[in-house]
């Protein structure tokens, strides 16, 4: 079985969420995140920024979602 294709905002949000490792605040691409999360590709857990508190919720990339960047952008990478 193959992973599900991701275009568009879906990408660039789950671009975004693999750039910021402390977490990506649960306000940014409001559109595309429920996809990715249902996907596997995106999970939310505490943030890990400076000044957060223990309430503070964020999102982060999973192992599945950095593996689908890296087979979408194998050829930027290398």
């Amino acid at each position: 079985m193959t992973a599900p294709s991701i275009r568009g905002r879906a990408l660039q949000a789950l671009r975004a969420v693999a750039l910021h490792p402390r977490g990506l605040r649960l306000s940014a691409h409001p559109s595309a995140m429920p996809a990715l999360i249902e996907l596997g590709y995106v999970v939310e857990r505490q943030a890990r920024w400076d000044g957060a508190k223990p309430v503070d919720m964020a999102r982060f990339i999973t192992p599945a979602g950095r593996e689908l960047l890296k087979a979408l952008f194998a050829e930027e990478i290398e």
